[in-house]
């Protein structure tokens, strides 16, 4: 498992320019030089490079702070100050760069630089300001000095799959069960904190297909509106090519034995309608995805509970497929159906 670290807060700052110098030309034979103060070099920029090997920004826990090399000061014979060394910060693919509150940049290819904060100019020797009144000039210009900046980074993730439900709904043990990831799984709201990462690897025809899971933290109603893990979920979901919606029945629901199996059922379409509500709230765009509708824990559900759930969704004209993670069953038919549609 990839354990998801989505949101920091560092800080860039670019080098620093050298300093241009004041100084003259003092030879055995010319005592009076012209001037020959050199420029200063030029500071190094603060890159961000995107790394397709990388899935989180876990990295960035040890270390806030990012600093290019300054550039050095110039020298005398008009030499230049060496340029200071750029700096890579490399990240997930997926990662956005926020500066008071305002996005900067994105970064979605494997190695795409983009430049965060450019490196200060190197400041001019006193040989430029040199001029037919003034031929010894004791002036040099300072080189440009760059302030500190405090960027946000936000990851999207860029998964193939991402499985949509309220709080214990069974994605994080669908998700182990598909693949090796362990997250981590109790019978309480909110066990996943941040989205948990796996890798399905399936033959599909006559090739291998491999898939990039996310279990993506519990979603509640109000949602798109901050409620529960809100948008930090949502922002989750918009980059994922298939939504699993993964649904059961809520555990007061079923053990309410003055509800009948088609009240049940109907609950458990309105879970689905909740579920499609936050997400065609937050951004209209989700509606389109490829979806699928799981419903999870089917070893609890006797045969006429079964039949009713079908029943119920099918009156809404959508489809379903019965799993349960803890048996197996309908866990291959499930499989290949996702598969199926992450493929077109």
């Amino acid at each position: 498992m990839i354990f998801m670290v989505d949101h920091v807060e560092i800080s860039v700052k670019a080098g620093n320019g050298g300093d241009g110098i004041v100084h003259f030309l003092r030879l055995k034979f010319m005592p009076k030089g012209g001037p020959d103060g050199g420029d200063g070099g030029d500071g190094g920029s603060v890159w961000m490079i995107g790394d397709r090997n990388l899935n989180t920004l876990m990295q960035f826990r040890g270390s806030r702070e990012f600093k290019a090399e300054d550039g050095d000061n110039g020298g005398k014979w008009e030499k230049h100050g060496k340029n200071g060394a750029d700096l890579e910060i490399a990240v997930p693919l997926g990662t956005a760069v926020f500066w008071k509150g305002t996005q900067i940049a994105e970064i979605m290819r494997d190695k795409e630089r983009v430049c965060i904060s450019k490196g200060g100019k190197g400041g001019r020797g006193n040989p430029t300001f040199k001029s037919s009144t003034n031929t010894t000039p004791m002036t040099a210009e300072d080189g440009e000095k760059t302030p500190t900046m405090n960027v946000t980074l936000e990851l999207k993730v860029l998964a193939d799959v991402g499985f949509v439900g309220l709080p214990n709904a069974g994605k994080s043990t669908l998700l182990a069960t598909l693949t090796r990831a362990t997250p981590q799984i109790a019978d309480y709201p909110f066990t996943t904190l941040s989205p948990n990462i796996g890798v399905l690897t399936k033959k599909y025809g006559d090739e291998r297909v491999d898939l990039i899971l996310a279990d993506i933290p519990g979603l509640i109603e109000g949602a798109s509106e901050g409620k529960g893990l809100g948008l930090d979920f949502l922002r989750h979901v918009e980059r994922c090519r298939v939504l699993l919606f993964v649904i059961a029945l809520e555990q007061d629901v079923m053990m309410d034995e003055s509800l009948s199996a088609s009240q049940k059922a109907d609950s458990m379409v309105k879970t689905y309608r909740v579920l499609e509500k936050e997400l065609g709230s937050y951004h209209a765009s989700l509606m389109t995805k490829h979806r699928v509708i799981g419903v999870s824990k089917c070893d609890l559900y006797d045969e006429e509970l079964q039949a009713e759930i079908a029943r119920a969704f099918q009156a809404e004209k959508l489809d379903v497929m019965f799993f349960s993670s803890a048996t197996k069953e309908g866990v291959e038919d499930l499989t290949q159906r996702v598969v199926e549609l992450a493929r077109r």
